[in-house]
C-alpha cells in the first residue's frame, strides 16, 4: 500500500518528515519522497490530501500509586487456604504499630473462592463474616 501526498513524521532527525510511505505485510518498507519510489500499478494508493501521519504511539504507563499501595498492604496472592490468609494477617498485625490499620487487596473474596471453593466464598460473602473468620 502506498500512502502519499501527506506530511509523514518519521522521528528520524536526519529526515524528520517525508511525503510518502510504502507498507507491506504490516511494516514500513519505504519512507521518502514520492518521486523516489516505484510501485506496481496494482498497488493500492491512498492520497492523504496533505494530512499528517504519526508513528504508532503506545501509551505504556504504570499507576505508581497502586504499585506503592500494593507494596504497603497485605497481599494474600500466595495463600492456599483461609488458614494461610489468617496466618498472614496475624504476622502483619504482629509487625504493625499499636492501633495501625492493616490494608489488603480488595480482591480477597475472589482469592478465597479460588483457593477454598464455594464454601470459602459463602463464608467471605460479607466483610463481617470475613473479619470474624480472620
Amino acid at each position: 500500500m502506498l500512502l502519499t501526498n501527506g506530511r509523514v513524521y518519521t522521528l528520524d532527525p536526519r529526515t524528520p518528515a517525508v511525503d510518502t510511505l510504502v507498507l507491506r505485510d504490516g511494516h514500513v518498507t519505504f519512507a521518502g519522497r514520492r518521486g523516489d519510489v516505484n510501485v506496481p500499478a496494482s498497488e493500492r494508493v491512498i492520497d492523504l490530501g496533505g494530512r499528517a501521519v504519526l508513528p504508532g504511539l503506545v501509551d505504556a504507563h504504570g499507576h505508581l500509586m497502586y504499585l506503592a499501595r500494593g507494596r504497603l498492604t497485605l497481599n494474600a496472592a500466595g495463600a492456599t487456604s483461609e488458614d494461610a490468609i489468617a496466618r498472614m494477617v496475624g504476622a502483619a498485625a504482629a509487625n504493625a504499630a499499636p492501633g495501625a490499620w492493616l490494608g489488603g487487596r480488595k480482591d480477597i473474596v475472589p482469592l478465597l473462592t479460588m483457593v477454598g471453593g464455594e464454601v470459602a466464598y459463602r463464608r467471605a460473602a460479607s466483610d463481617t463474616d470475613l473479619m470474624e473468620d480472620l
